[in-house]
């Protein structure tokens, strides 16, 4: 369950991310730094998720419903 938790956390804090990247993105004065920044953490908490994922199934904490 801690698992699931987790990974909803790190789902969210991606979502936050790319939000954080589109207002970059929209507005008038771009900060390229910053931006380029969110989509790095982005990128960083996705594969987190995924490495994550992988893990916990291979371990039997997450089982998959076929």
């Amino acid at each position: 369950m801690i698992v699931k938790l987790i990974v909803i956390i790190l789902l969210l804090g991606a979502l936050i991310n790319l939000g954080i990247a589109f207002r970059c993105l929209t507005n008038t004065s771009i900060d390229r730094r910053k931006m380029a920044k969110a989509f790095t953490y982005r990128i960083l908490l996705s594969l987190l998720v995924f490495f994550l994922l992988m893990i916990g199934v291979s371990l039997g904490w997450i089982t998959p419903n076929y």
